[in-house]
């Protein structure tokens, strides 16, 4: 079970702060708004809780001023009930990872999210996601290394570049449901 409650607001406070980690435990509620007015982190881990909603900072979701966390590196929120990713996100310039598996995400993926040229690592599975993915997503994403996006409700084909005429480095690791068709081909 681990540590129970809330998050206590007064984090945001904390100025010195880089990495937050409060994996496998069973806090509930939302994500403070006051984390928003953090300047340093590097890392949010909030797996495998009970935070439910949106990812709660000022206006109800993650607002444009997540531009202020511009070090943040990692995002892991885990088996928790979140229901949407925000745009906003597009602004994280630096973040590597972006790992919300087994949620209640539902609806389109955020444009925002192909445009992020230093992620390496995208997992999504075990959500409600639906509609189509961006053409040739290796283009969009040159730096993504491991694609989770299974058990969602996405639909059509799901293009790749191979690696060695593409932008992108070698996929390692593609997951996804049976709903999806990949198809790699070639740069022409």
């Amino acid at each position: 079970m681990g540590v129970t409650g809330t998050i206590p607001p007064e984090l945001g406070n904390l100025s010195f702060l880089v990495e937050l980690h409060f994996r496998n435990n069973s806090f509930h509620g939302t994500i403070p708004q006051e984390l928003s007015h953090l300047r340093r982190p590097k890392i949010f881990s909030f797996g495998f809780n009970n935070f439910k909603g949106t990812i709660q900072f000022p206006h109800g979701s993650i607002p444009r001023e997540i531009g202020n966390l511009t070090k943040l590196k990692l995002i892991q929120l885990d088996s928790n009930n979140l229901r949407e990713i925000p745009n906003e996100i597009g602004a994280l310039n630096q973040l590597v990872e972006i790992s919300v598996e087994n949620n209640a995400l539902e609806g389109h993926l955020p444009v925002a999210i192909f445009n992020m040229s230093s992620l390496t690592a995208l997992a999504l599975t075990w959500n409600s996601l639906n509609g189509t993915l961006p053409d040739n997503i290796c283009q969009h994403l040159p730096s993504i290394q491991e694609l989770y996006l299974g058990n969602n409700q996405f639909v059509g084909p799901l293009r790749l570049f191979h690696p060695n005429y593409g932008n992108a480095k070698s996929l390692l690791y593609y997951h996804w449901g049976i709903i999806i068709s990949v198809e790699a081909y070639p740069k022409v």
